[in-house]
């Protein structure tokens, strides 16, 4: 990224305010050096982070942190203090914190002919954006931790940032299955500030125990217990097709040839025929307190649940009826 060049203008404004009270007697100040190339980890920059350390005694350095100088840059950036200002500022600072009897004139000050700052940043690593999505899936999810595994993870660009704390803030959108291409949006904080945003991709496959055939299962033949088998199997594609109940299966008809390891899916069966035309039933009138019976025959072919066309063969009427079993039908 290109830097910005922008100038450290805090310590202009503090020229015609007190800087501070001398409170209590400072070391013995001969010489203050500042430094030309500075890297602060924090939101803002200190007169300490332009003074090398070694220059001063160690309670002018502590009281060079107190001293603000501005908002750090962003990564990436850099900023430039205005080094034909730094001096005549500096004896301001120091002459404020001395006894009346020294005299800040005397103070060797080292500046270089450029003082630049720039922030201190780093690559978050791969293992840790990927912790923070496999997290938030595995919380979220509506699958079983062990059912899932969470693979081809992936974002765009370098997720740099500065140094310090990192935590994050994942969310999803409102209608995320959590199966399949999952993408979820990744807030970087860093020290408790927004510091980056990601959008972080992977996919998310589904493995379950379901039923498949242990032999051929011809079309249009009834599938009984004796033809079925578990298999674990990824069901990622679609798992509301697939079977995890053998009473969802038992005595439903499949629609094509099904074959010993295939699993059985609910696209591909359906209720058989119970009853065809022609066929005689007992047709069953019942309400609260009455049953009525009575012999008919069925105009049309039908499935359990189905609503078909029965003939009452006593009154020769045609009525509604629906499909209770191969023998009986109830009136509507």
């Amino acid at each position: 990224m290109k830097a910005r060049k922008t100038v450290l203008l805090a310590f202009l404004v503090m020229f015609s305010s007190t800087l501070a009270d001398r409170l209590w007697a400072l070391s013995p100040l001969h010489r203050v050096e500042i430094a030309s190339r500075v890297e602060v980890t924090g939101d803002a920059v200190y007169l300490s982070d332009i003074v090398v350390p070694e220059s001063v005694p160690e309670d002018w350095f502590r009281k060079f942190q107190s001293i603000y100088l501005g908002e750090a840059p962003q990564p990436g950036e850099v900023k430039y203090v205005q080094v034909a200002l730094l001096a005549d500022y500096l004896r301001k600072v120091i002459s404020s914190n001395m006894m009346s009897s020294e005299s800040a004139e005397d103070i060797v000050i080292s500046i270089p002919d450029e003082v630049v700052v720039s922030r201190k940043t780093i690559v978050i690593p791969k293992e840790e954006i990927e912790k923070a999505y496999v997290d938030y899936v595995l919380a979220h999810s509506p699958w079983d931790a062990e059912d899932i595994k969470i693979e081809q993870i992936r974002y765009a660009g370098l997720p740099v940032v500065p140094a310090g704390t990192r935590t994050y803030e994942v969310s999803a959108d409102r209608n995320e299955r959590f199966l399949g291409n999952v993408t979820l949006t990744v807030r970087c904080l860093v020290n408790g500030r927004h510091a980056r945003t990601l959008r972080v991709a992977g996919f998310v496959r589904l493995f379950k125990e379901v039923i498949h055939a242990s032999e051929i299962i011809p079309k249009g033949s009834i599938i009984d217990a004796s033809k079925l088998s578990w298999k674990r199997a990824d069901i990622t594609e679609s798992p509301e097709d697939y079977v995890t109940e053998p009473s969802r299966v038992i005595g439903k008809r499949v629609l094509q040839d099904v074959y010993p390891g295939e699993p059985i899916k609910i696209s591909e069966i359906d209720d058989p025929i119970v009853v065809r035309r022609g066929d005689p039933v007992k047709i069953v009138f019942q309400r609260p307190g009455l049953i009525l019976t009575a012999k008919g025959q069925v105009k049309e072919d039908g499935r359990v649940g189905d609503v078909v066309k029965v003939i009452n063969l006593s009154s020769r009427k045609v009525i509604q009826c629906r499909v209770a079993s191969k023998d009986v039908v109830m009136v509507e």
